[in-house]
This record gives C-alpha cells, structure tokens and sequence, in this order.
C-alpha cells in the first residue's frame, strides 16, 4: 500500500504508527503499523447502502429524532426527496468520496455523487469564515464510520437555514476534527511515535489546511 511505501522509504518500519490514509479513489481507513503486528485497518470507512431510500428508512428508523427529522425535511424539500427516492447510489471512487456525494445531492449541489462532491468541496474552498456547524461523525460497534449521522446531522443544518458554503465547510471541517480526535485517542491508548497522513484527499489544501 501507499502507506507502507511512505513508512519504508522514512525508515519507520520497527516504529508503531499510525496512517491516515484519506483517498478520492481508494477506500480510505485509519491503519495502525507495529513491529509485532504489522499494518492493520483500525477504523474504516465503508459505505453499504444501495438506495437513498435505504438511508431515508435508516435515518427514519434510527429514534423519535430521526423520524422528525425526515418528516420536517419533506415537508420542506418534498420535490428534492420525491426525486430522490427510487435512485440508486453510484459509487465511483472511494467510501469517503461516496458519503460526502450522497450528503452533496441531498443538499441539492448536483444530480449524482460526482458532480455532487465536486460542488461540496468546491463551496468549503469558497467559504470565508472561520467555523462551520458541526457535522456527527460517529463510529458503528465494529470501529467502522457510521454514515448515517453525518447525513442526518447535514440535513439538520439545511433544515435550519445554514447557508450552502457553511454547512460545505462544516462537512469536511468535521472530519478533519473526527480524524484529529481519532488520533489523540489512538495515543492515548496504544502511544505512538509518530502520524502519516497520504492519500489524495490531502491535496485540497485549501480546505484542510482552514481545517
């Protein structure tokens, strides 16, 4: 992998480390790398829905918040969900760019993921301020990220009124935040002796680094 590549070129091999490996095309994880054990996934990123219908029953079924949540949604976006209801969820690129496109079209910047992302990370380049709302980034059980919450809380903020470029921003400032908390507890637990970070995503620069 790119990671282990990063670690034998830098002569971190017999370190234990761990590599945010954070892509546009490959399914991206937090991978931790010792002598005993080698590089292992730590926490992934998978995305296993089919449908939007699947995430709106989902999000529905998760408690009594949920449910509210959706309804006031269609309410207020009956068109947007109308549209949106026997679509399919193209995955082109990795979970991460997948979960961020779905969170895109819900929001209404394009009619599929690509385009969809695109826009997302285009409006967070854009933004001006110095904080956005603060999307949930919530792990399942089985160290695995729970997409869901993000969507949900997303759809929360543009309920609220939050403008398209806030809101794009607070998606991606908030896992960056995610990731950092992830890695300070990954610390704490296991101690560490060092942080990679590689995968295309880091390229956007602008984003990250207001992040």
């Amino acid at each position: 992998s790119a990671l282990f590549s990063i670690l034998g070129q830098h002569n971190l091999l017999d370190k234990k480390i761990a590599g945010v490996y954070i892509s546009k095309s490959h399914d991206s994880a937090i991978m931790i790398h010792s002598q005993k054990f080698g590089l292992v996934d730590f926490i992934r990123f998978d995305f296993d829905y089919q449908t939007f219908d699947e995430i709106f029953l989902g999000i529905e079924n998760m408690d009594e918040t949920g449910s509210k949540l959706l309804s006031n949604f269609k309410n207020k976006f009956p068109d947007r969900l109308e549209q949106l209801a026997d679509k399919k969820i193209k995955k082109n690129g990795s979970s991460l760019m997948t979960l961020f496109g779905v969170i895109g079209v819900i929001l209404g910047f394009g009619e599929d993921h690509i385009e969809a992302v695109r826009k997302l990370l285009d409006n967070a380049a854009e933004f001006k301020g110095k904080k956005g709302p603060r999307i949930d980034y919530k792990l399942k059980e089985e160290r695995n990220l729970d997409p869901l919450w993000s969507i949900r809380t997303a759809m929360s903020f543009k309920l609220a009124g939050v403008d398209d470029l806030t809101l794009s921003f607070g998606v991606v400032e908030s896992f960056s935040e995610f990731l950092s908390s992830m890695i300070d507890d990954i610390e704490t637990d296991m101690g560490l002796d060092g942080v990679v970070l590689c995968g295309s995503l880091f390229e956007e620069k602008k984003i990250l680094q207001k992040s």
